[in-house]
């Protein structure tokens, strides 16, 4: 894929007659880069990734093929850090061979990667689940003094929380990504006491997280904000069972919902618990639903036996629509729409009542934009909202076209040219300044126009030769 244009022309050309017997293998991590022309003439085979114990397998042998002594786990480390690939697991694993002594540590590979331990991660996290901020940022702090990258950091905190998410969907089959199958005891216990929903909230603020420090260089900060704000979650499993609680018919009181970020549960300091039982919900439910059922029965006996309210007379401001005040009404609508609506409305050929506060705008065959413009709805209700301000809320309109309105088309206005008086060739033949510039410049007489009477009784010098040059 780094091959120019030229290159793979050259290419393609070698592949369109391929020399006898030989056959030619491409590889690429970036088939996006390759041009189709040579790409339709290739068989294509994606690779997927490789087993994490087939890459320990491989890295154990280079490493007695080397004669060094690589401790299991920090084998694993180096599996679980290539994501599947062989060649970016044996680049790493030749590093540390390099980097390390006759014997190599977990804590040699997370020194080389940035990375912090597997019990750093599960002490976080505990932390995070109890609420204690204080210590979540006080293993975040010692961790990145002893050297651990903040973007490798939180790039194993997310693998964490997505280990937590597939143990509290009980995947227990699924294999965890960030810490090692010795951990999953623990890694269940945790997802258990959180829940389900508690992760998949963390999993969102430290994903976004993530995306902010890619484009700044207060990382940090970001980082521990994201801490405070999944350690400030709270037990958000319990707003379900409200709901819950809700749908059977009672109602949640305002003690039992989770309080704002910052605190632990209800009033009293304690999270709302779901140790009461089915049977004693549901009578509360239905002691709840009998109190709701007499009041709502007061309710509508107070309104069978309270009087109607008089009926509010209409407000003085607004008019009623009839053919003695359309003609106020119309100016009104003018005055009151917007410019541009109020030209389109001047268009129209006339208003007529088709309704008790129902006005109809007919427009003449010549301007159905106007009509059309009017059909949009933003326009009608806009409209609309004019016509209830002035006739009341019960106020509505209509368009239609008038068949009969005759509209004459408007004539261009235009300044025609002044008519020019023309004389025959013959009336200057006896001029003498005519002929004299005639026989100065060899020409002859095509045709004569007068330009201003007052010049040919009392003609000047400019004005002379004026004429001759027009003649």
């Amino acid at each position: 894929h780094m091959l120019t244009k030229e290159a793979f022309n050259a290419l393609l050309k070698t592949l369109e007659e391929p020399p006898a017997k030989v056959k030619f293998v491409f590889c690429t991590t970036e088939p996006n880069k390759v041009p189709d022309t040579i790409l339709s003439r290739c068989q294509r085979f994606d690779f997927g990734t490789i087993a994490e114990q087939s890459i320990c397998a491989r890295l154990k042998q280079i490493a007695e093929a080397e004669g060094k002594v690589v401790d299991e786990e920090a084998v694993e480390l180096v599996a679980r850090r290539a994501g599947g690939s062989m060649r970016d697991s044996q680049s790493l694993f030749d590093q540390l061979l390099a980097f390390g002594g006759e014997r190599i540590t977990a804590e040699d590979v997370h020194q080389l990667l940035g990375t912090a331990s597997d019990d750093r991660l599960l002490e976080l996290v505990e932390s995070l689940i109890a609420g204690e901020l204080k210590q979540a940022l006080t293993i975040l702090d010692d961790a990145l003094d002893r050297g651990v990258q903040i973007g490798s950091f939180s790039d194993q905190l997310l693998a964490y929380l997505r280990d937590l998410l597939v143990s509290a969907a009980g995947a227990g089959e699924v294999p965890l990504s960030a810490v090692t199958e010795s951990s999953r005891e623990r890694t269940t216990e945790q997802a258990n006491r959180w829940g389900l929903a508690s992760i998949t909230a963390a999993m969102q603020i430290l994903a976004e997280t993530k995306s902010k420090m890619q484009r700044v260089n207060y990382g940090r900060a970001l980082m521990e904000l994201a801490l405070v704000r999944i350690g400030s979650l709270e037990q958000l499993s319990s707003i379900s069972e409200l709901l819950g609680q809700n749908a059977l018919g009672g109602s949640a009181r305002p003690t039992a919902v989770a309080g704002s970020a910052g605190t632990q549960g209800s009033a009293t300091g304690t999270r709302p618990t779901s140790s009461t039982s089915a049977r004693e919900a549901y009578a509360r439910s239905a002691a709840k639903k009998n109190d709701r059922a007499e009041i709502t029965s007061t309710v509508e006996n107070i309104h069978e036996t309270a009087p109607a309210p008089p009926a509010q007379p209409p407000s003085s401001s607004q008019l009623q629509l009839t053919e003695e005040v359309l003609p106020e009404i119309w100016d009104r609508v003018l005055q009151t729409a917007p410019e541009s609506m109020a030209n389109q409305l001047r268009n129209s050929s006339k208003r007529a009542i088709f309704g008790p506060n129902n006005l109809e705008i007919l427009f003449p065959k010549c301007y159905l934009f106007s009509k059309s413009y009017f059909e949009r709805p933003d326009a009608q209700k806009r409209l609309r909202e004019i016509l209830q301000g002035i006739l009341g809320p019960d106020a509505n309109m209509r368009f239609s076209v008038d068949p009969t309105a005759q509209v004459s088309a408007p004539k261009p206005t235009r300044q025609e040219k002044p008519q020019i008086e023309r004389r025959r060739n013959s009336s200057v033949e006896n001029d003498q300044f005519v002929q004299e510039a005639v026989s100065v410049f060899g020409g002859q007489v095509v045709d004569v126009r007068v330009i201003l009477e007052d010049t040919i009784d009392t003609p000047r010098e400019t004005d002379d030769s004026e004429d001759s040059e027009d003649a």
